[in-house]
């Protein structure tokens, strides 16, 4: 990436100097030709060299723009990738605290905002550096008189920027926080329509969307003011400074016999000098959106990681048989908690065999199962299967051999089919099929409108719970894993559906090693052995 941003700032500068060189032609063309009293033919091999570099400043300003647009690609790819990975690292429990939409508004709009920073700004504030440094030498070469007033106005206008650019970077920064806050709003006043309809709240809801919008809207628009204030004090300073130039040039040129064809070229260069700081001027909004943007990302990437993230292919081996699990010594604490939730905790799992893990909310029964996913990883201790610590396996590999089924599954927008497919994205319609059935799900899935190919929306809003949950039981029978964990399967499922799901659980669990969360007795019956957690610890084993 910065090779391609390199390359851009390079083909900028060349273009620099072909315009510092057509300048000095076109001095030099109109020199001979109205002072000098030279015909078209004598001037014509300028005028040709004149062409030639625009042809030539024409080709760098493209290969500049392609190389900056190369440039923002990679890096945005680089980013979003790099940010998707810390997010499955941090995992849900290092995410508790963070807003979904606001996050997800990071990953997106926030990650494009880098593009106007890598494609304007980057190359804008780099040749507000190297062109002004070019064209000074130029004119200095010229007349080292007219350097006086160009050392004197640059640094002024630079001051100038510095003190307007500190206002908007702090707007900039506001209403990007805002923007971020407004999108996780949105997204969680969609998600609770129900709730706020239940309770007549939708008013109120519609009401803040209203206000907050109107904030964003205010910001925007000072954005936008302070951005064309800056603009427009910089174009006045730029023409007031380059008709101080001319006015010194003309005396001189009356009273010193300054050169016409030095005058004309030092007239035609002295804009060149303020042009770039007029550029960065108007490209500033892009840089301090593109800040604000890297802070948030930064904030993001800062948060700690709870696991090793797993993008890409499975690299390792994964557990062809059931392992037996066993898990020592284990502690763990949860980011800016005040206490462990695993507190040294010592469990064994057989291979094959179905534990229950029961005990009061808190107990660190959810942790466990976050240990054994590899949500997060122990903070001491160790978990291994089959005398391996999952530590030193890859994620990938070891998520390849375990099923899940949580309380409140993720049924993501699509079909049927496609959601059951999470299991194995290479499943054949007859494996799908046959999960549902072992789910007890078929009956429900042939009863909609196109059966398993029906479209059940985003989060799956047009399903029972007790239907995403069997949905969930068939995406984990597909996954035909030799680990099996499972955080209340039977949560919401009436007296009756539950006797089934029971009897298809207890076929999924089969020759699986398998770990269950329990609170109802039926869920606790059906395992091998039942463990009381308190406060982290085992406090009681049997059936």
């Amino acid at each position: 990436m910065a090779v391609a941003v390199g390359g851009a700032i390079g083909a900028h500068t060349v273009a620099v100097l072909c315009t510092i060189a057509w300048s000095l032609l076109l001095a030099a063309a109109v020199d001979r030709a109205f002072v000098g009293g030279e015909g078209l033919g004598a001037v014509a091999p300028v005028l040709v060299a004149m062409a030639a570099v625009l042809v030539v400043r024409s080709a760098a300003g493209w290969v500049a723009e392609v190389r900056a647009d190369h440039a923002s690609g990679r890096l945005r790819a680089r980013v979003r990738a790099d940010l998707v990975a810390h997010l499955f690292a941090v995992g849900p429990a290092g995410l508790g605290r963070e807003r979904t939409g606001e996050v997800a508004g990071t990953v997106g709009a926030g990650v494009d905002a880098l593009h106007d920073h890598v494609t304007r700004f980057v190359p804008a504030a780099a040749m507000a550096v190297v062109a002004p440094v070019l064209v000074f030498v130029a004119i200095a070469v010229l007349d080292p008189w007219t350097t006086l007033i160009l050392l004197f106005t640059g640094p002024m206008l630079i001051l100038l920027l510095a003190v307007i650019g500190r206002r908007t970077r702090a707007l900039t920064e506001r209403r990007f926080d805002e923007l971020g806050w407004l999108s996780a709003f949105y997204l969680d006043m969609i998600r609770g329509l129900p709730t706020l309809k239940a309770f007549r709240r939708s008013g109120d809801g519609a009401d803040t969307i209203e206000d907050v919008s109107r904030r964003f809207g205010d910001t925007t628009m000072e954005v936008l003011r302070t951005a064309f204030q800056t603009s427009l004090v910089m174009e006045w300073a730029a023409t007031a400074a380059t008709a101080l130039v001319a006015v010194q040039v003309s005396f001189r040129m009356i009273e010193t016999g300054l050169p016409f064809g030095t005058g004309l070229a030092v007239l035609v260069l002295t804009p060149e000098f303020f042009l770039p700081f007029r550029r960065l001027a108007l490209e500033y909004h892009a840089g301090q959106s593109g800040d604000a943007a890297l802070a948030r990302i930064a904030e993001i990437e800062a948060l700690p990681a709870c696991a090793p993230p797993v993008l890409g292919p499975v690299d390792g081996p994964t557990f062809e048989h059931p392992p037996a699990i066993e898990l020592v010594g284990v502690r763990y604490r949860y980011p800016d908690a005040s206490g462990d939730a695993l507190d040294g905790l010592d469990l064994g799992l057989g291979a094959g065999e179905t534990v229950a893990l029961v005990g009061l909310s808190g107990a660190g029964k959810t942790t466990v199962a976050r240990l054994l996913l590899r949500f997060v990883d122990p903070s001491e201790g160790h978990v291994r299967a089959d005398g391996v610590a999952l530590t030193d396996l890859d994620p990938a590999a070891w998520r390849r051999s375990v099923a899940w089924v949580p309380q409140s599954p993720t049924i993501l927008a699509g079909t049927v089919a496609d959601n059951v497919r999470l299991g194995d994205p290479a499943a054949s319609d007859e494996r799908v099929r046959a999960a549902l059935e072992l789910a007890r799900a078929t009956t429900f899935v042939d009863a909609l409108p196109a059966g398993a190919d029906t479209v059940v929306g985003e989060r799956g809003l047009q399903l029972s719970g007790g239907q995403r949950q069997r949905l969930a039981i068939a995406r984990a029978a597909l996954r035909d894993a030799p680990v099996v964990v499972l955080d209340e399967p039977t949560a919401h499922l009436d007296d009756e559906l539950e006797a089934e799901v029971v009897a298809a659980i207890a076929e999924l669990l089969r020759d699986r090693t398998a770990l269950v969360i329990a609170h109802r007795p039926s869920t606790a019956a059906m395992a091998d052995r039942v463990v009381r957690l308190e406060a982290g610890r085992v406090v009681g084993s049997g059936r």
